[in-house]
């Protein structure tokens, strides 16, 4: 009984080794097998980094694909918010039967800005309330300014500089008025046509103006974002 269980462990072992199955090999292939998972794990990980990077490559893009409509838009704003002061002054003058004292102008840190003040009545005597009662930022990056490659808007107000009235450039600071009729004058109350140019410095496509029609204190907006000309927003 001995002998026989002798025999089948040599026949086993024999049996092995005909069919190539050793310790050595056993051996062998387990190490093989870490070193293709440890390939493996590694190869993963290079992944996921090449496509973190594609990741911020394509972001990175669409950013920089997005900055002429991002300036459009803030071009845009800038148009919106002189447009809505010059409208509030207007209708200020009409319903409070007072004249609105209104300047372009700079802050300290050179953004521009709207700034209303108020005329106020003493002895038939009318005076400048030195005290605004508002005053509106505009957009930082927008700025009063033109771009030489553009003409004059269509109503033809003038465009000597960003700030012109019956054709003349005016400075940032000068005092204009919007009487109680609604009309809209300069400071001795004669009514003025005028233009104010903004937009991005070194970036025509930002290129807006707003219009303003002396006699009735009509406002209007123009965009030049097309290079070839105004058409009006």
């Amino acid at each position: 009984m001995h002998l026989h269980a002798v025999n089948l462990a040599l026949a086993r072992v024999r049996g092995g080794r005909e069919k190539g199955v050793t310790v050595e090999n056993l051996q062998a292939d387990s190490l093989q097998s870490g070193s293709r998972r440890q390939d493996q794990n590694g190869f993963s990980l290079i992944e996921m980094i090449l496509v973190v990077a594609i990741i911020f490559i394509v972001s990175a893009m669409a950013i920089i694909a997005l900055q002429p409509t991002w300036q459009q838009y803030k071009a845009n704003a800038a148009t919106q918010q002189v447009k809505e002061a010059l409208r509030q002054a207007r209708e200020y003058a009409i319903s409070q039967r007072r004249t609105v004292a209104v300047s372009f102008s700079n802050d300290a840190f050179g953004n521009p800005q709207v700034v209303l003040n108020l005329y106020t009545v003493a002895n038939q005597v009318e005076s400048l309330d030195n005290t605004p009662f508002l005053t509106l930022p505009i957009e930082s990056t927008v700025k009063f300014t033109t771009f030489g490659n553009l003409p004059d808007t269509p109503d033809a107000f003038g465009d000597s500089s960003a700030l012109d009235f019956n054709n003349t450039a005016y400075a940032t600071g000068t005092i204009l008025k919007f009487q109680s009729d609604g009309t809209f004058t300069d400071v001795v109350g004669t009514p003025i046509n005028g233009s104010i140019f903004i937009g991005i410095p070194g970036m025509p496509n930002t290129a807006r103006a707003i219009t303003i029609l002396g006699s009735t204190g009509r406002i209007k907006s123009w965009s030049g974002a097309n290079q070839a000309g105004w058409f009006q927003q």
